[in-house]
């Protein structure tokens, strides 16, 4: 059986393909171990004392989901993986914190109902070392003047302050005024 050269070129691609496959995840697996013998990997958390949702948020990059507003029993938020901070620690340390915080309604002429367009706000937050020995997630806290808190915890805590679940403002977004520009967490 004679093989083309097209067929030996088809081949070697394929080869090298794989290899490269290969490679790449040995790779990601010794990053990975790497990492975890200098960083530990906490959860994320949200918790929100404001009277509205906050559709994103994120820490230093890495994104918490969603936060609907906090109950007397629910921060408001679900787990969400990962950030990643070092095993020795240089305190203070610092995250970025980013969240949604309000927007406007845009309409285009093939969007008959639109979309929402986010604003955000960003600030750069100390990290409370919390109660625990061991902490395994961190907690960010929205509050409705514009603060936020950012704990580690060594497992889901109630949150912070106690406020009535009714409290939620259900607002629709005004429409965008032409030239507002789009932003993406």
């Amino acid at each position: 059986m004679k093989i083309t050269l097209k067929r030996q070129l088809m081949l070697i691609s394929m080869l090298i393909y794989s290899l490269n496959n290969a490679f790449a995840q040995q790779e990601e697996i010794v990053v990975a171990e790497n990492e975890a013998k200098t960083h530990y990997m906490f959860s994320i958390l949200g918790y929100n004392y404001t009277d509205e949702h906050i559709s994103a948020f994120s820490i230093d990059g890495q994104g918490g989901g969603d936060v609907r507003v906090s109950t007397p029993t629910s921060g408001g938020s679900g787990i969400v993986c990962c950030v990643l901070f070092s095993k020795k620690p240089k305190w203070p340390i610092q995250v970025l914190v980013r969240w949604q915080s309000g927007g406007c309604r845009a309409h285009s002429r093939n969007d008959k109902y639109g979309h929402n367009q986010y604003y955000y706000k960003e600030k750069m937050v100390d990290v409370e070392k919390g109660k625990s020995a061991h902490p395994s997630d961190i907690a960010v806290h929205f509050y409705k003047d514009g603060s936020v808190r950012v704990r580690l915890a060594g497992e889901i805590e109630s949150p912070l302050l106690k406020l009535p679940k009714d409290r939620e403002i259900d607002r629709n977004f005004p429409d965008c005024k032409p030239g507002e520009p789009v932003e993406y967490l």
